[in-house]
């Protein structure tokens, strides 16, 4: 039998000495091998409440919540149109919607004419019906033009002034005390003279019947 060359010898011998040192098991080191103590949890605690940062923070949405109501209001006041400015504003608007009310016939009666003389050249029926839904449509905004017009005249109609309609019933109030008191006047004047009539026909009876006593006794003697 042949002995292994010397080199395989110590090849095998390694081998068998690595694989002797992995089925060995591995020493637990000292500090691995102590308990580690449990680490306790953190106890939830309650929320701890503030009422005093609540009422603050309540307290400054309230005045956030004033302060923006105010601001707008003056605003509002300060861009709100007087009475006059009203006025001049519904009087400019009246003339602009008129300019578009005149416009607006005049597209009328030009989609009139476009229309009859189709019909009397026999166009297509694509053209004709073309020039309906036009004229169709001037008339509709003919009549919505009128329709704001008298909305705009309504609502500039009942914007009264008020210290104005004040100043005209006092006029009123002073020309009807004055009437009432010439016709007053009048009514006692013509009671006087009523007065006198009556002592004038009184005197004027009196004097007729003595005249008539005065002739009866001449006749009589």
């Amino acid at each position: 039998m042949m002995k292994p060359p010397p080199a395989k010898k110590r090849f095998v011998q390694s081998m068998l000495q690595f694989g002797a040192a992995a089925k060995t098991p591995l020493p637990v080191p000292a500090a691995a091998a102590t308990p580690v103590p449990a680490v306790k949890a953190p106890v939830p605690t309650e929320k701890i409440t503030m009422p005093a940062a609540d009422n603050v923070a309540a307290e400054a949405d309230r005045t956030g919540v004033a302060c923006t109501a105010m601001l707008v209001a003056v605003v509002t006041k300060k861009l709100a149109l007087n009475k006059g400015e009203k006025h001049v504003h519904f009087f400019m608007l009246d003339i602009q919607v008129s300019k578009r009310i005149r416009h607006a016939a005049a597209n009328v009666l030009r989609e009139c004419w476009l229309l009859h003389r189709t019909d009397v050249t026999h166009g297509n029926g694509r053209a004709h019906r073309k020039r309906q839904r036009s004229l169709v449509e001037a008339i509709r905004v003919f009549r919505h033009l009128r329709l704001k017009q008298r909305k705009l005249r309504d609502y500039a109609s009942e914007m009264v002034d008020l210290p104005k309609m004040q100043m005209i019933m006092c006029d009123l109030s002073a020309n009807w005390n004055s009437s009432y008191r010439e016709l007053e006047q009048r009514i006692v004047s013509m009671e006087h003279k009523l007065d006198e009539m009556g002592r004038c026909f009184q005197q004027t009876t009196e004097l007729l019947a003595a005249t008539l006593r005065l002739r009866n006794d001449q006749d009589v003697r």
